[in-house]
Order: structure tokens, then sequence, then C-alpha cells
């Protein structure tokens, strides 16, 4: 195991020869406590996301294999089938919400025309306004 003390009396391990040499109990312990810190969520994200961590770490996979080679490729194949799924799952779901507002719309529009063909059309109802008199004149004048 790698151990420097700088000038300053700063013990530095290298954290790789640490986990080397734990037993798995150990090691699942600290890994189960690490992979709820932001960090490690993070740089985790990052892999998935981008291929590598900030620093440029990376996991590597062998792909163009039938079956991931590493944990990182395995959850990356599991990530990729559970989004299809949810994804299919939120379109349907997006599409039936659609056909209803589409069905809502049409239903209005019918309802809407029913009472344009009833109630005359403001063009209709300002022209009678303003020849009020003149309608009452000729309908006066066609009484008599």
């Amino acid at each position: 195991m790698k151990a420097n003390i700088d000038s300053k009396g700063n013990l530095t391990i290298a954290i790789e020869d640490v986990l080397d040499r734990m037993d798995g109990d150990a090691l699942a312990s600290l890994a189960d406590s690490l992979a709820c810190t932001d960090a490690v969520i993070k740089n985790v994200v990052d892999q998935i996301t981008e291929g590598a961590t900030d620093l440029g770490s990376w996991v590597s996979d062998q792909h163009g294999r039938a079956e991931p080679s590493s944990p990182m490729g395995v959850f990356r194949r599991r990530l990729a089938m559970a989004a299809s799924a949810e994804a299919d799952t939120q379109i349907a779901k997006l599409a039936a919400n659609l056909k209803t507002a589409e069905d809502k719309i049409r239903r209005m529009s019918t309802a809407a025309q029913g009472f344009r063909d009833r109630v005359p059309s403001a063009w209709e109802a300002i022209h009678r306004a303003e020849f009020a008199d003149h309608y009452k004149t000729t309908n006066e004048g066609s009484d008599q």
C-alpha cells in the first residue's frame, strides 16, 4: 500500500490500494455508504449520461457484445430498457389525454355552431339597432 506524508504532515493513501485490500463485507459497507453521497451520485450519473466523470474517469465496457461486460454496462442496459417502457407508458397516456381534449373541443365546437345558428350574428344585431327607427317606420306604415 502506498502512503505519503507531505511537508505539512498530511497523510495521503492511494484509495485503489485500500479498496483492493478490503474484504467483501467492508467493501460492500463502504460502497453502500458512498452510494448515498452527492459527489458519488453525480460522478456515476456523469458516467451513465456522458461516458466519464468530470476528471475523465470511466468504467470500461466492451461494446458490441450480446451481454454487457461490466456493472456499468448492465446498469446502462437496465436503464435503457426501463426508460423505453416508461416512455411507452407516458406516450400512451399523452395520446389518450390528447384524444380526450380533441373530443371535448369537437363537442364544444358543435355546441357553439348550434348556438350561432340560433342567435343572430353581432353584425345583424348592430344593423337592427342602427336601423331600428327605419324598421319601426316601415312596419308602422305597412300596418295602416
